[in-house]
């Protein structure tokens, strides 16, 4: 019992309060991302517009920390009350895309619809004008989507905003030369109310641009003559830019330039821009290319298993905006063609020809005559562009179901989406997001598709949101082949209000034509008669990578490792750590570069006991691209404390979850002692036993403590080695 009373009384524990990321923080001095995390008590924002903010030690998903905000009214008039502001913090250049989003708690509020009051995150990006003072332009975005989360967050995002466009709100334009940084501003859109924000994100959307043609002393890469006379000059291009391509056309289908080897998919969305303008000849005026209308074309080549060249011209814009002096902007939507694309050409080698036409696009006949080309004739041409779009087009139903992209072989053009027999759909739209109403009859045929550029081989994720009135709606999707198989996902539960979904394809074939991607409403095998509603359809490759995640001790102090390769390299650049209470949603707790290798630690903190930890590798700098996330890994709880009132009702409380119970011992004690320290009354309690080797709480008497000075409470391995699982606890009696 001596042996056993000078123990208790000399062990202690201490644990390190200290976590690491083994990452480094970017060396940029403004980077092209932001994100805000509140992981530390770091003031780098200043309130603004009535607002008063604090940090709390508790954000999103179990996270260090989030700013509580509680807003006033001020002189400000709506919807722009309240929130906080980072001065110059973030490089977002104009007309590059960018995805926003941000978690909110409402603590305090009698209106949560965020979307609907215009929550709006506000950049006010800096220009150098004529003598060397700046002036900021403003640009407003509005949040379109709203997710709900668990623990009362929401998530807010808008995806593919364009900076300076106005295309999620208004935007100034700007004048002058970009001085490489902006604010930023959160405005929540209400004048009274407190709240939580945490996990604030601003990062490019990437690999959307192919190919860029912009004449500035060089012609780009894949522009090429096209038998015709072309040449640089520096008159000036389009949007300010120093040069553009004089083009000389020699006779009616030979217009002069084209961009050659490009590789497009089969049902893949592209869009197609340009700048151009004409000219007048003064001497002649039939050879005045002012008045004129430029279509686009692309040529799409191929060979045929006999050998046969094959070669389709395709008419991608139909032109009714003429030629004239000045600089215009065109821009087409083309999609390749949905179906029969012969095997031989799954990866389509394509040219694109701008030609010069008499009429305008909508009194078009395909005669010869309306081909306009004729040598002597003269016209400007600049920044051709090739922006590959959403893998699956209008997947958030923004424009019309009965929109036209135009297809091949001259073709007026077709739909994006189409429904099957026995199914109809149509555009809806509530306060906050615009979607497809989809009805079923319940015939086998049912479903809503659309077209997909797909990888052989490979793995999908699908995601959409969707909800449905119907009782018992499940809501598949289904990749159909020309080659006759299918193969589907896990079928998503539907409810009534909306719900974000996402399911896994996987396919396994070495050759894909056709691929079309098809939802339908089913009991879990039958088709069902009835509506669903359905929006922000996407569909992205999941790599082929190995991920791993192991831990020294899941106890606090232990450090979680985490390593991803992805398509045979580890040569990753950017990486996060996120952390969750529930394993549903997710708070961010670090993020950065790591340089040449895909791998990360962390070090547990007695803030994360209990929660899950896992990792995420972006390759490159650009977060946003391809990504991997390894397993979460779930840390370990193991306390001890007391509970209840002294005297005869006070409680130690065990409380342990661990995954490895059935291969641990746990022994509980609790010891009295007087006011000289000696232990008066000690009770040991073999927890294993008690709790019937499950995780969970477990409560333990103490007995009449009245002539005790103090307890303590501890948690040990064994009697042999002796090992703490964690700081011990006292109660005294109430002073």
């Amino acid at each position: 019992m001596k042996k056993l009373c000078s123990l208790l009384l000399s062990l202690t524990m201490v644990f390190s309060l200290a976590a690491t990321f083994g990452i480094s923080a970017s060396a940029a001095d403004v980077s092209n991302t932001f994100w805000r995390g509140f992981e530390t008590n770091v003031k780098d924002y200043r309130d603004d517009r009535g607002a008063k903010s604090e940090w709390v030690e508790e954000g999103i998903g179990g996270s260090h920390g989030a700013l509580k905000i509680q807003n006033g009214a001020s002189e400000v008039s709506e919807p722009q009350y309240g929130g906080v502001t980072w001065e110059k913090i973030v490089n977002v250049p104009n007309d590059k895309k960018y995805n926003i989003s941000m978690c909110i708690k409402p603590l305090d509020m009698e209106d949560t619809n965020f979307a609907g009051n215009r929550a709006m995150f506000v950049f006010y990006h800096y220009y150098k004008q004529d003598g060397g003072s700046e002036k900021s332009f403003h640009d407003i975005v509005y949040f379109s989507k709203v997710e709900q989360l668990t623990d009362g967050w929401l998530k807010l995002s808008y995806d593919g905003h364009t900076m300076s466009s106005g295309d999620a709100g208004n935007a100034q334009t700007p004048t002058g030369t970009y001085s490489g940084y902006s604010r930023i501003e959160f405005r929540a859109g209400r004048k009274t109310g407190t709240y939580l924000i945490d996990d604030l994100r601003v990062e490019p959307v990437p690999g959307n641009e192919l190919v860029t043609g912009n004449d500035e002393t060089q012609g780009p890469v894949y522009l090429v003559n096209d038998t015709n006379e072309t040449s640089n000059t520096d008159i000036g291009g389009a949007n300010g830019t120093a040069g553009c391509r004089l083009v000389k056309p020699t006779g009616q289908t030979a217009d002069g330039v084209s961009f050659g080897n490009l590789k497009l998919k089969p049902g893949q969305a592209y869009k197609f821009s340009w700048w151009a303008k004409g000219t007048a000849n003064e001497t002649d005026a039939s050879l005045s290319t002012i008045g004129l209308y430029l279509y686009g074309y692309v040529n799409s080549y191929f060979t045929l298993k006999d050998g046969a060249p094959t070669v389709t011209y395709n008419i991608i814009m139909k032109n009714d905006d003429a030629l004239t002096g000045d600089w215009q902007y065109y821009e087409c939507i083309f999609k390749t063609p949905n179906k029969t694309v012969p095997e031989e050409c799954y990866e389509q080698v394509v040219s694109f020809y701008p030609r010069l036409h008499s009429v305008a696009g909508s009194q078009m006949t395909g005669a010869l005559a309306e081909f306009a080309g004729k040598s002597g004739m003269e016209y400007y041409i600049d920044e051709i562009k090739l922006e590959q779009l959403e893998s699956v087009y209008n997947g958030n139903f923004e424009d019309s179901l009965d929109m036209l992209v135009y297809g091949h072989e001259r073709q007026p053009g077709y739909k994006p989406w189409i429904t099957e027999t026995g199914t109809t759909a149509v555009n809806a739209s509530e306060a906050d997001r615009n979607f497809a109403r989809v009805t079923q009859t319940g015939a086998a045929t049912d479903g809503f598709s659309a077209y997909v550029a797909m990888d052989p081989s490979v793995t999908y994720k699908i995601k959409f949101d969707a909800k449905s009135d119907v009782a018992g709606a499940k809501l598949g999707a289904s990749i159909y082949k020309a080659e006759g198989d299918t193969a589907s996902s896990t079928q998503a539960e539907l409810t009534s209000e909306w719900a974000s979904y996402e399911v896994i394809v996987k396919n396994t074939d070495t050759l894909i034509t056709s691929p079309k991607l098809t939802f339908t409403m089913t009991d879990g095998t039958t088709p069902l008669a009835g509506d669903f509603d359905i929006d922000n359809v996407s569909f992205e490759v999941l790599p082929e990578f190995e991920s791993a995640i192991s831990a020294t001790s899941k106890e606090v102090g232990g450090v979680i490792s985490g390593s991803a390769e992805f398509d045979g390299s580890a040569d990753f650049g950017f990486q996060r750590v996120f952390i969750s209470k529930d394993g549903k949603t997710w708070g961010q707790l670090a993020e950065g570069d790591t340089g040449a290798g895909a791998s990360s630690s962390y070090t547990i903190t007695e803030k994360d006991a209990g929660k899950y930890i896992r990792f995420l590798y972006t390759p490159g700098l650009t977060a946003g691209a391809d990504y991997i996330y390894t397993p979460s890994l779930r840390t370990a709880v193991r306390k001890i404390a007391f509970t209840g009132t002294w005297g005869t009702d006070l409680t130690a409380e065990v409380n342990i979850v661990t995954d490895t119970f059935d291969t641990e011992e746990f022994v509980a004690i609790v010891a009295l002692y007087n006011s000289d320290d000696e232990m008066i009354g000690v009770e040991t309690y073999n927890v294993n036993e008690l709790m019937n080797n499950t995780s969970g709480t477990y409560s333990i008497p103490c007995g009449d403590t009245t002539e005790a000075a103090y307890a303590k409470a501890y948690l040990w391995n064994n009697f042999v080695s002796i090992a703490p699982y964690c700081v011990s606890d006292t109660a005294r009696p109430a002073e």
